[in-house]
């Protein structure tokens, strides 16, 4: 007597390939039609559209049948709660209101002009400058 409920991986990885089989005709013919011409655009649409209703119905049979399959370990029971854990604080910064006054004595404490002299340039002036100068002393 077989048992038909028992899980399988060899039909998992069937059912996976060809899934996966569809995903990758649908994303083919997706990125056909989204660089065709006007005339190639409505047998691609269709082809498109057949890729994904198959790809999404496989998806839709995997989460059907396998999420029944109720393989629990030891090993996942560890995995989601470990043994002797604590949980660990999350830190988190507090950022704090910058509140500023405009007060007068602010406003009058503007910075100064420099007190430096300032430095004249090494080269002579260009023959653009000095005509530039000469229109300014006019």
């Amino acid at each position: 007597m077989e048992n038909n409920n028992r899980f399988s991986v060899m039909l998992l990885e069937k059912d996976v390939l060809e899934y996966h089989n569809y995903k990758t005709k649908y994303n083919e013919y997706y990125e056909k039609c989204a660089n065709c011409s006007f005339k190639e655009k409505e047998e691609l649409e269709k082809k498109k559209k057949y890729w994904y209703n198959r790809y999404i119905k496989k998806m839709k049979y995997l989460e059907e049948n396998y999420r029944k399959t109720n393989v629990y370990t030891q090993y996942h029971a560890q995995l989601e709660n470990p043994p002797n854990s604590v949980p660990i604080p999350i830190p988190m910064a507090v950022a704090e209101p910058v509140i500023q006054s405009h007060s007068v004595e602010q406003c009058s404490s503007l910075p100064s002009v420099p007190t430096h002299t300032p430095v004249p340039p090494s080269a002579p002036p260009s023959e653009e400058n000095r005509s530039w100068r000469w229109r300014q002393s006019l």
